[in-house]
């Protein structure tokens, strides 16, 4: 998988890539996170075409999703991995989605190109944790208390990790192509076509 922003469609290196993709076959599914801001810009002024229009010309089966609810998106690309596995070439993925916070530290959550109600209003209404916390309350799979636990176990398993990424050595170089090819050839870099050049 081939995770990016919405601002990455307009960038060469994105179609080049869609081109190789789509001429090996190859098993990967690009998703484009779609946020409707690249940095401070809507989307809409910066593009011709929309997202999931980008991959036409490469012949790559393209389709959006809802990534505010966590089951559809699930779902969706449960049902592409089956896909790609299968042999079934590279797919791309639109998830349309919403970024509540600053892009940056220097980008401010409103103000400067999207205002504090719509802001509040898309956190209010958007949220996936929020959504699928509700849902599950209204199953009756999850309580409070239950809640609660999980949100204490899963914050002190996020400050024992980053304490170990921060206290751990940098890797040997030796380490610098490991689990980046699947082999390497004298030059460091693999082909697809499984040949030589």
């Amino acid at each position: 998988m081939c995770f990016m922003g919405e601002a990455a469609v307009n960038q060469g290196a994105f179609h080049e890539s869609l081109n190789m993709a789509a001429v090996w076959n190859l098993p990967v599914i690009f998703v484009v996170e779609n946020n409707e801001y690249g940095m401070g810009t809507a989307f809409h002024r910066v593009s011709a075409t929309r997202v999931e229009e980008r991959t036409g010309a490469y012949g790559i089966p393209a389709s959006v999703v809802n990534g505010q609810d966590v089951l559809e998106t699930y779902r969706h690309f449960e049902r592409l991995v089956t896909e790609v596995r299968e042999g079934g070439g590279p797919r791309f993925v639109e998830v349309r989605t919403y970024r509540f916070r600053g892009h940056s530290m220097s980008d401010p959550v409103s103000g400067t190109y999207r205002s504090k109600a719509e802001v509040s209003e898309r956190t209010e209404k958007d949220d996936p944790i929020k959504i699928l916390r509700d849902l599950l309350f209204d199953a009756g799979v999850l309580t409070q208390e239950a809640l609660e636990i999980m949100d204490q176990e899963t914050r002190a398993r996020a400050e024992e990790a980053a304490e170990y990424a921060d206290s751990a050595p940098a890797p040997d170089s030796s380490e610098l192509y490991t689990h980046v090819y699947s082999q390497i050839n004298e030059h460091g870099r693999l082909f697809f076509d499984g040949r030589d050049r």
